[in-house]
């Protein structure tokens, strides 16, 4: 189990996509996944002003907590949304798998929420896809 988890931790940090802004006002809540469709890697979910974002690995059902913090609800203006998380320490610090950092920059644009995460001394940029 251990080792499929740290396999799809690995499998996440190695994806790479793109994303392109509509230029239209966005809702940020919502649940957000791998756009390879696997169920395996990561996956964010926002409601109200949080965000939570779980490494998951779909054939052991496993979830474990990687980032906690705060998000906005919606965009104010249209186009690329971006901000700055500041994370809850407290949520993070019991999970092994949890970020590091105290502040994380998020971008949301056309559904596609992106961001960096680090594991095993790998950074890499993540791209999720809004579920609709």
């Amino acid at each position: 189990m251990y080792k499929k988890t740290l396999g799809a931790l690995f499998s996440v940090l190695m994806l790479a996509g793109c994303a392109s802004g509509t230029g239209q006002p966005v809702s940020t809540a919502g649940t957000y996944v791998m756009p390879d469709g696997s169920g395996d890697g990561q996956e964010a979910v926002i409601k109200g002003k949080d965000i939570e974002i779980y490494w998951v690995a779909k054939e052991n059902k496993t979830k474990a907590l990687y980032w906690k913090g705060d998000a906005p609800e919606e965009a104010k203006e249209p186009g690329p949304l971006k901000w700055t998380s500041q994370g809850d320490r407290e949520a993070m610090d019991s999970s092994l798998l949890a970020s590091q950092d105290s502040t994380k920059e998020f971008t949301l644009d056309n559904g596609v929420l992106s961001y960096e995460a680090s594991a095993m001394g790998v950074t890499k940029t993540v791209e999720l896809k809004k579920e609709q």
